[in-house]
């Protein structure tokens, strides 16, 4: 059994150094998202249908300039349009 390799050692030079890499505190910082469609309160939309329905925003709460509450409560539109369904059901019947 032989302990020589079948391919002659071969020494390749190195052709070049390999540049640093830049610092991440030089790099200039990442730009947010823009929001496409921002609501009055300048929320997005989106927080008023992903976290609670409604006309008031879900980020704020009441307290933001978008909502107008006729009843006292987020749910009062709903609630008055099933109350219309209801009683025109017994109405037919």
């Amino acid at each position: 059994m032989s302990v020589t390799p079948d391919t002659p050692a071969v020494t390749v030079p190195a052709t070049a150094i390999p540049a640093p890499r830049v610092a991440t505190h030089d790099l200039p910082p990442a730009t947010p998202p823009t929001a496409v469609d921002l609501c009055v309160c300048g929320h997005e939309r989106d927080a008023h249908k992903h976290y609670r329905p409604g006309t008031d925003c879900g980020a704020c709460g009441n307290t933001c300039r978008a909502f107008h509450a006729r009843s006292g409560r987020t749910t009062g539109r709903s609630a008055r349009h099933a109350a219309r369904l209801t009683a025109r059901l017994f109405r037919r019947s």
